[in-house]
């Protein structure tokens, strides 16, 4: 089995494989967040196009 990676999205659980951006992850959960685009291959963390922004609670900018 794959390990899931938990976290919380509006106060709700969400689980999802690990490498999977939020954006991704939450859609796959039924809770799509609102984005201007989504070109896949451009949420790798060594690629972001940093259009979207996810305030993340307890981290500066």
């Amino acid at each position: 089995m794959t390990e899931k990676v938990n976290w919380t999205l509006d106060g709700t659980p969400v689980a999802s494989a690990p490498g999977r951006s939020v954006l991704e992850a939450a859609r796959e959960a039924g809770r799509p967040i609102p984005s201007l685009c989504h070109l896949p291959g451009a949420d790798e963390p060594d690629r972001p196009c940093l259009l979207c922004l996810v305030e993340v609670e307890g981290k500066g900018r």
